[in-house]
């Protein structure tokens, strides 16, 4: 398998006198956790790297893949699978690695199970590695730290997956001066030295893929002239992603969005130029790397994606409120309870609102609640406080007086009584879960203390927990499992 541009490898400049994806792909240098990661890939089992955008994560693990396991089957996963029918197809295997590129997006609504994890990894004179990276910011959304802005219950059924990966193995986007060293040697790429000289600011892998002169390229676009209309659709690109939606944007709703953004600027002042001019400029790769917006690949309008380096530059500004209503519009109720978390993250209670609205109408599991708490976030307690009890009655009778999310449930009614004005009552409930709880053993008390000081996924739940008690995750019927190869 040649090909690691199509596993989410970014591109870099062509090499002069090189053809097709190889001559885009740069020579590796072997980074300082290289020989860490050969290690977990031969030992099996569910491995995640973890690191900013342009990190090379994707390149570390995919040189890691070949060089430990040669001969395995890869099966490459993609979001909009039936994970379910991957996870079967899997288990047929005696020696496979699962590719999971990303690995937020197959956290979501339908997405990845432990029962579906299990099943991959399970059975006696197996070889199975599930292969996976994830950006740190998104990482960082199932830290212990995050449980007060998210469900419990999407909260858990997310980090329930996560906590079935080994430690984590983090990548850092700035190079160690040893790796520098080895960039810079004369045998390497002369993209590779040429990148190595601007390590002092900016990560070798992450001026190998342009991410600095992409950003530069698009700050620059809005002056009167240049390509302001290319701009405005790399700003409405960015932000849907922002809003969480993570696949491609069609032609028709870019080119609606994006005019908001333009006006913003200035509109015909600027001089903008053509749509079709505006799109072939954000299409294309700088030097030959990649470019502000990536071509979809599915059938006829396949949309264009913004390139991910660009949703988590410090100096992007807030989303118009008129972008996330013409999303909102246009998505499907899925797409919505993601969009509703986005709202959420970025502390916009009323757009939380709607969206976990739009997905609860639809039956999307665990909207309810998250409808609930975007009312008692919004300013609502009495609202909140109402539906909360009601999903706690349900959730007692499904699962248990005692099972964590029936014990959450109760706990936010208290939060928003409180916040009603009525702290007497909320006190009183809180008292009443005495008698449930039963006194931890002592090594889960401790493990509880590392908890509230870390925040480290290791220490915050146990393999013998329940699995959350509405089933957050289910799987949609959807399109055959992704493809399959051999290294």
């Amino acid at each position: 398998m040649a090909d690691a541009v199509a596993f989410g490898v970014h591109p870099a400049a062509a090499r002069p006198g090189g053809y097709g994806t190889a001559g885009r792909l740069p020579d590796f240098v072997r980074r300082d956790r290289f020989e860490d990661l050969v290690r977990r890939v031969r030992a099996g089992g569910f491995v995640l790297v973890v690191g900013e955008s342009t990190a090379g994560k994707s390149r570390l693990a995919f040189e890691a893949m070949r060089e430990a396991v040669p001969a395995h089957v890869v099966l490459q996963a993609r979001p909009e699978d039936d994970l379910g029918s991957l996870a079967a197809e899997a288990a047929r295997y005696r020696r496979c690695v699962v590719w999971f590129d990303e690995l937020d997006q197959f956290l979501r609504v339908g997405g990845l199970t432990v029962t579906m994890v299990e099943t991959m990894l399970g059975g006696r004179h197996r070889h199975v590695v599930l292969l996976a990276s994830m950006r740190s910011k998104e990482y960082d959304r199932y830290s212990a730290r995050q449980r007060d802005v998210a469900d419990a219950a999407s909260w858990r059924a997310g980090r329930e997956v996560l906590l079935r990966a080994s430690e984590p193995l983090e990548l850092e986007r700035l190079w160690t001066a040893d790796e520098v060293a080895r960039a810079r040697s004369a045998g390497f790429d002369p993209r590779v030295r040429a990148a190595a000289r601007g390590a002092d600011q900016f990560g070798v892998a992450e001026l190998l893929a342009a991410g600095p002169e992409l950003a530069k390229d698009w700050r620059h676009a809005w002056q009167p002239g240049a390509h302001p209309r290319g701009a405005a659709l790399v700003a409405a690109a960015v932000d849907c992603r922002r809003m969480g939606l993570h696949r491609p944007v069609g032609t028709a709703l870019l080119a609606r969005l994006h005019e908001e953004y333009l006006a913003a600027r200035g509109g015909s002042v600027l001089r903008p130029e053509t749509l079709a001019e505006a799109l072939a400029w954000a299409t294309s790769p700088v030097q030959g790397a990649s470019s502000l917006l990536l071509p979809g690949a599915a059938s006829g309008d396949g949309g264009y994606l913004a390139f991910d380096y660009l949703i988590d530059l410090p100096w992007l500004p807030a989303i118009p409120g008129n972008s996330w209503s013409i999303l909102l519009a246009t998505v499907t109720p899925a797409e919505a309870y993601d969009i509703g978390w986005a709202a959420v993250d970025l502390m916009r209670a009323t757009i939380a609102m709607e969206a976990f609205d739009l997905a609860r109408r639809h039956d999307i599991p665990d909207a309810d609640y998250s409808h609930a708490i975007a009312l008692g976030n919004a300013g609502r307690p009495a609202d909140a406080v109402r539906r909360l009890r009601a999903l706690h009655s349900r959730r007692r009778a499904l699962c248990g007086e005692d099972h964590p999310d029936t014990l959450d449930a109760r706990h936010d009614i208290a939060r928003y009584l409180a916040e009603a004005g009525q702290p007497r009552r909320a006190a009183e409930l809180l008292l009443a879960l005495g008698p449930v709880f039963k006194v931890p053993s002592a090594s889960r008390r401790l493990a509880r203390t590392l908890a509230a000081l870390s925040g480290s996924s290791r220490y915050t739940q146990y393999r013998d927990d329940p699995p959350p008690c509405d089933r957050t995750h289910q799987t949609p019927r959807g399109p055959p499992s992704g493809r399959t190869t051999g290294l």
